[in-house]
């Protein structure tokens, strides 16, 4: 009996369907080189494949994968902005980074509150399916306490005004809030998408699909 199986004794492989995954990485031969590793339509199945942030987006509505592959270093700054969409998406996917541990979007997106684990691009056949079952099985056994995104009038009236490439003083403007009380609002709404830049959030609203961007039941 293989390792993989033994490392999730709940489920069969003879009887539970595989897992979807996802590849998001724009090199050809790595992504290739993993496939070669899963597909195989016993535990895992690639019914998917990324090689831009805007690929991985169409993915999303149209796969719904139960697992995410994703290389950070090959989408820079997108890929963070890819795995705050993904929450909204996709919550039950689980997100697993591979790639470089030495590079510095590797490392970053370790820190995403989406991410469930994370693989080497080192690691030999047996190895990489056994790490990435056991990714899978951690994050179900611990579900995500994350909660769904969520923006109130007011934060999707900035968002709105970011895409459209506003500054601060056409913002403040527009939203009749003074320039100083806005910026502070700005802070806020860059921490909640996980993102440290204006142009990081505008990027947000121009990639995320609008109609899982929306406010609270209760607001106006």
């Amino acid at each position: 009996m293989s390792s993989e199986v033994n490392s999730n004794p709940e489920r069969d492989p003879r009887t539970a369907p595989p897992l979807r995954v996802v590849l998001a990485d724009s090199h050809v031969v790595s992504r290739e080189g993993a496939k070669g590793f899963l597909n195989d339509r016993s535990v895992f199945e690639v019914v998917g494949e990324a090689s831009s942030a805007a690929e991985l987006f169409v993915l999303l509505d149209t796969v719904k994968p139960d697992v995410l592959v994703l290389d950070p270093s090959r989408f820079n700054t997108l890929a963070y902005l890819f795995l705050t969409q993904l929450q909204l998406q996709c919550p039950g996917c689980t997100v697993i980074v591979y790639g470089e541990p030495g590079c510095s979007e590797y490392r970053r997106a370790l820190q995403h509150p989406a991410v469930h684990g994370c693989l080497s691009k080192d690691l030999e056949r047996a190895e990489f399916r056994s790490g990435l079952l056991h990714g899978v099985l951690s994050a179900r056994l611990r579900p995500s306490e994350l909660p769904p995104l969520s923006f109130t009038s007011q934060e999707l009236d900035m968002l709105r005004l970011l895409g459209e490439g506003c500054t601060n003083q056409t913002m403040s403007d527009a939203l009749r809030r003074p320039e100083p009380k806005l910026r502070g609002q700005l802070s806020e709404l860059y921490k909640k998408l996980h993102v440290s830049s204006r142009t990081q959030a505008a990027l947000f609203t121009l990639f995320g699909p609008r109609r899982h961007i929306k406010p609270p039941a209760n607001s106006a």
